[in-house]
C-alpha cells in the first residue's frame, strides 16, 4: 500500500495479546529502508510498552509518535501518556473515548 500524497508507505506489526499495543518484538523486523517514524496506537485504555519501543526506534534513529485517544489521562510508570514519543495526538472520530465528530489534536 502506497500514500500517494506523502509518499509515505505503511508498514504494520502484530498486537500484543494482553494489550492489543503494538508488540515491541515485532519492531525490528518491520523496519525497512527509508523508515522514518514509528506510530503506537493505545486501545482500551492500555498504553504500548512506549520504554520498549523507544528504545528500539531511538537505536535505529527514527521517530515514534503516539496516538493516545484510547488512554486518555493515563500514565505508564509516572509518564502521561502522549508525552513519550516525538509527537503525540488523540484522534477525536466518533468511535473514540473522546469525540469532536472527526479530527483530531497533536503536539
Amino acid at each position: 500500500m502506497h500514500h500517494r500524497r506523502g509518499g509515505a508507505t505503511p508498514v504494520f506489526t502484530d498486537t500484543d495479546l494482553g494489550t492489543f499495543c503494538m508488540e515491541p518484538a515485532q519492531i525490528e523486523a518491520a523496519i525497512i529502508e527509508r523508515m522514518a517514524a514509528v506510530q503506537s496506537v493505545y486501545l482500551y485504555g492500555q498504553p504500548a510498552a512506549m520504554e520498549q519501543i523507544c528504545e528500539i526506534v531511538k537505536k535505529r534513529n527514527l521517530w515514534v509518535g503516539e496516538d493516545a485517544a484510547q488512554a486518555q489521562g493515563g500514565t505508564l510508570k509516572g509518564k502521561q501518556v502522549g508525552r513519550f514519543g516525538r509527537w503525540g495526538m488523540f484522534s477525536l472520530c466518533p468511535t473514540k473515548n473522546m469525540t469532536a465528530g472527526e479530527g483530531g489534536m497533536a503536539w
